[in-house]
C-alpha cells in the first residue's frame, strides 16, 4: 500500500487509455475525477481524437503526449492488451496501472522486463481516495 500511495503521490502526468465521452463507463468518471484534481491528464482513445472531457482533447495515442508520463492508466479489455504493449514501452512511463478485471500476464511480464512497473487490478480512484 505504500509502494501505491509513494507512486500516486509522485505523479504529475496521468495518460488515460481507453478513456470515453461514455457517461456510464467508469473511464469517464474515473477521468473526470483525475482532471478535477489537476493532475497532468491525457485522456487518449482514437474514436474520440479532438473532442474534449472537462476541458481536456482527446488524444488518437500515447505518442501524441510530448512529455514524460508518470502513469497509463489502461481502461481496455484484457483480449486488447498484448497488442498495446509495445506502446507502452515506446512510451517510456513509470507505471503501467491495469484497472479492475485487466489481467495479461504475458503482458504484464514484458512491461516489466522493459523496466516498467505494473500494477493490475486495482482501481486508481479508490487507491486515491484512500490516500
Amino acid at each position: 500500500m505504500d509502494k501505491i500511495r509513494d507512486i500516486l503521490g509522485k505523479a504529475r502526468v496521468i495518460a488515460v487509455v481507453g478513456a470515453s465521452l461514455d457517461e456510464c463507463s467508469p473511464s469517464f468518471t474515473i477521468t473526470k475525477y483525475l482532471i478535477a484534481r489537476g493532475s497532468g491528464v491525457y485522456p487518449v482513445n482514437p474514436k474520440y481524437a479532438g473532442e474534449e472531457i472537462s476541458g481536456v482533447k482527446f488524444l488518437a495515442s500515447l505518442s501524441d503526449i510530448k512529455e514524460k508520463i508518470d502513469i497509463i492508466d489502461v481502461f481496455r479489455r484484457s483480449e486488447a492488451i498484448p497488442g498495446m504493449v509495445d506502446d507502452f514501452i515506446a512510451a517510456r512511463p513509470g507505471v503501467v496501472w491495469f484497472q479492475l478485471e485487466i489481467y495479461a500476464p504475458d503482458s504484464f511480464k514484458v512491461l516489466e522486463e522493459n523496466g516498467i512497473e505494473v500494477i493490475h487490478d486495482r482501481c486508481i480512484y479508490k487507491e486515491l481516495m484512500e490516500c
